[in-house]
């Protein structure tokens, strides 16, 4: 039997293949879904601290740029994710404009200057994830930032996904640290 790390490498693999198969018109159509449902649940909408990553679109992620615009125009602060690489943690920066950006070296964009703060008060984190099973369990990347940083913050934890890799079962390990919920564009799901 493949131990549980070596399942969730296979995984990766397989959903990382299948996602860049998805045509930008089909991303842009399903990520905008994902927007509508997100914008309409009322837990989401009365969250005033937003933590939101800033989607890899290359790698069609759910595409967070609209989302981000929405929520500043909506009047929410809202924080992203710097990798310190060095530390191996996320740190975390308000961002008040989208267009002031740059890559890191995963080719992640960040704010091109920051004030990072370890960990930051917030109502709702909205997580990137490859899959989501239906018990909140998440397949990320696998370096484990998402789970270090999950693990020492309260905040409702939904993932972003789109609804082929909601999954009946995802191996997990003692340290990942499970969603209160996902969205997909089937709509928003909390467990």
């Amino acid at each position: 039997m493949e131990s549980i790390s070596i399942q969730k490498n296979n995984l990766r693999k397989e959903i990382l293949i299948r996602r860049s198969e998805i045509g930008y018109s089909e991303w842009n159509t399903r990520s905008d879904a994902v927007l509508t449902h997100l914008l309409e649940d009322p837990r989401i909408r009365n969250a005033s601290r937003v933590h939101c990553y800033i989607s890899m679109n290359e790698r069609k992620e759910v595409n967070t740029h609209p989302i981000i615009e929405q929520f500043l125009m909506l009047g929410k602060k809202v924080f992203v994710p710097i990798t310190n690489f060095k530390a191996n943690i996320l740190e975390h920066c308000e961002l008040k404009d989208l267009t002031k950006l740059k890559q890191n070296k995963w080719g992640v964009l960040e704010p091109s200057t920051a004030n990072p703060i370890e960990n930051p008060e917030v109502d709702l984190i909205l997580v990137p994830l490859l899959a989501v099973d239906v018990e909140g369990n998440r397949l990320g990347y696998g370096k484990g930032f998402y789970d270090r940083f999950l693990s020492t913050n309260k905040a409702t934890k939904l993932g972003l996904v789109f609804h082929e890799y909601v999954l009946q079962a995802i191996p997990a390990e003692s340290f990942d640290i499970k969603l209160d919920g996902f969205i997909s564009e089937n709509g928003v799901r909390y467990l």
